[in-house]
């Protein structure tokens, strides 16, 4: 019960409210709580499409939040499990994520974990808003500790997930944590060939041109449970990489190497996905600092 309603008067209500398009969940509260402190409910302006994904395993939850911020301009993508979660945010770029905590086998939190364990390939920080139905004394600081950006109770007002959201993520698009390490360390590279840039710039395009026949290779292996090949095909890759100081996929491709030579490739499809993104990272890097490769001394 709630308020004194009995639980039929309050889905009544809730359904009236959805028609009106005023819940996720049911009932609104008046603020939501962020690690920036209390904000008025709908006073952060919509003025962006986001990309969003929804982790819900309620059916009905997930359809109603997906479809109140797909109402407001975003592009949503739903999914039932932490694991399709991980899987997801490891195929596409992602600005958000909501991430229900009471979710069955892969849970909230195991998911948050598995996502900022990606992140130290990447450098990449991708924000995670927190959903839970039980308001626990101590809940907001285990998400946070857990690396989530916030947390909101449900049932959650429109307005309130809209407002988190825009906390979550600044203007202009996913926010950017300083890498530890760029994804290829050019400067060593340059150091180590007597600053010969036409050099860099070829061994750099080689490095490029080969990694996705490699990985097309290392995607083949695994299908057809080759892990003679896959090894094979790893260890080329990782080579490269530790010579070119490319240190995401130097990680990636050791942990590939090991599951080849321990026969057991179970995970190895999102490690994949992972090295692609990867090899996405460093073209991009590339041709941003292209004065460091063939440009101008």
């Amino acid at each position: 019960m709630k308020d004194g309603l009995p639980e039929e008067e309050q889905r009544i209500e809730t359904a009236q409210r959805l028609r009106d398009g005023t819940a996720v969940d049911s009932a609104a509260s008046e603020t939501i709580d962020s690690p920036n402190g209390r904000v008025p409910a709908g006073s952060v302006p919509v003025g962006r499409s986001l990309r969003v994904l929804v982790a819900e395993d309620d059916a009905i939850s997930r359809m109603l939040a997906v479809k109140v911020l797909e109402k407001r301009g975003h592009r949503v993508v739903g999914v039932e499990t932490g694991e399709a979660a991980v899987s997801a945010a490891a195929r596409q770029t992602f600005d958000v994520v909501v991430m229900d905590l009471e979710m069955h086998e892969v849970d909230g939190y195991q998911a948050t974990a598995q996502l900022r364990a990606m992140e130290r390939d990447t450098g990449v920080h991708l924000p995670i808003v927190a959903l839970t139905a039980h308001a626990i004394k101590g809940q907001r600081e285990r998400c946070l500790a857990a690396g989530m950006d916030d947390y909101l109770t449900k049932p959650v007002d429109p307005a309130d997930l809209i407002a988190a959201l825009d906390h979550a993520v600044p203007t202009g698009g996913i926010p950017l944590k300083p890498p530890l390490e760029p994804p290829i360390d050019l400067e060593r590279l340059t150091r180590m060939l007597d600053d010969d840039r036409e050099t860099v710039d070829m061994v750099v395009a080689l490095f490029l041109e080969n990694l996705p026949k490699q990985l097309e290779g290392m995607r083949q292996a695994v299908e057809d449970n080759n892990h003679e090949a896959l090894q094979a095909f790893a260890h080329r890759v990782k080579g490269s990489a530790a010579s070119l100081g490319a240190e995401g996929a130097l990680r990636i491709t050791e942990r590939l190497s090991s599951m080849a030579a321990d026969q057991n490739t179970e995970g190895a499809g999102e490690l994949l996905d992972r090295l692609g993104q990867e090899i996405e990272r460093i073209a991009a890097y590339v041709a941003l600092d292209h004065s460091k490769v063939g440009g101008p001394a």
